[in-house]
């Protein structure tokens, strides 16, 4: 009996320490890249491309097996003027579905540019922007730590703009770089990372981001350990039945 007992110990026990500790789970990844233009030339009318409309510049994206990489686009706009409206995005990953000692990443890089030449001061009114976007949600089935770094930059004239958000904390270009760490319950999370580049006149706008979200599972909760008492105690019950 004695023997019987130690083997339902030794299974309890291998139960409690195999139980896999369940990795991040991407749901959704809504990144984008987006060019927007808006001009008229010296008598009021819209141009663009000497075609005369408003134009929102949706890039080519394709998929690597990891995540979405995007690119931006350059155009002609009328006479000698020219632009370039977009930039470029990717998110990756490094999830493993199931994760017992590594650590899950979440990592990118991100551009955005607005700029536009006007050598023959054909353009009397100006509106554009380039935009990189961050949008990607994730599910953690069990409870986690994590750890957020990352630079957040603009062009030196102010034009750009670069912000970052997750899990309740916000930070902004002006507090490059940034560092978020904490602890995750079981849930359904948000990363959000946004670059805008804007002018309104003939110069450039820049702004850009990295960022590297690792996820790191928790030991196994005090619940499990609990269950691995109750089949000791289990053991321990049977044995006096048999006595």
């Amino acid at each position: 009996m004695k023997n019987n007992s130690l083997k339902l110990l030794s299974y309890a026990g291998l139960l409690v320490s195999t139980l896999p500790a369940y990795a991040a789970t991407i749901t959704a990844n809504n990144s984008y890249v987006e060019g927007y233009v808006y001009v008229e030339d010296n008598f009021g009318n819209s141009v663009f491309d000497n075609q005369g409309s408003i134009a929102y510049l949706y890039d080519n994206e394709f998929f690597d097996g990891n995540g979405v990489t995007l690119y931006g686009d350059q155009f002609p706009i009328a006479n000698n003027s020219s632009g370039i409206a977009g930039g470029d995005q990717n998110s990756n990953y490094n999830i493993d579905p199931v994760s017992l000692t590594d650590t899950d990443h979440i990592y990118g890089t991100g551009f955005a540019v607005a700029e536009i030449s006007d050598p023959d001061n054909s353009l009397s009114f100006i509106q554009m922007s380039g935009q990189s976007l961050v949008d990607i949600t994730f599910v953690l089935d069990t409870d986690h730590t994590y750890s957020l770094t990352g630079n957040l930059f603009t062009d030196s004239l102010g034009l750009g703009s670069a912000s970052v958000n997750f899990n309740g904390h916000t930070s902004t270009a002006l507090d490059d770089p940034f560092s978020f760490n904490g602890y995750l319950a079981a849930g359904t999370y948000n990363l959000s990372i946004d670059a805008l580049a804007y002018i309104d006149s003939a110069s450039r706008a820049t702004a850009s981001f990295d960022y590297d979200l690792q996820l790191t599972a928790v030991p196994v909760p005090a619940a499990v350990w609990l269950f691995g008492s109750g089949i000791v105690a289990l053991v321990g019950l049977a044995r006096r039945k048999k006595v």
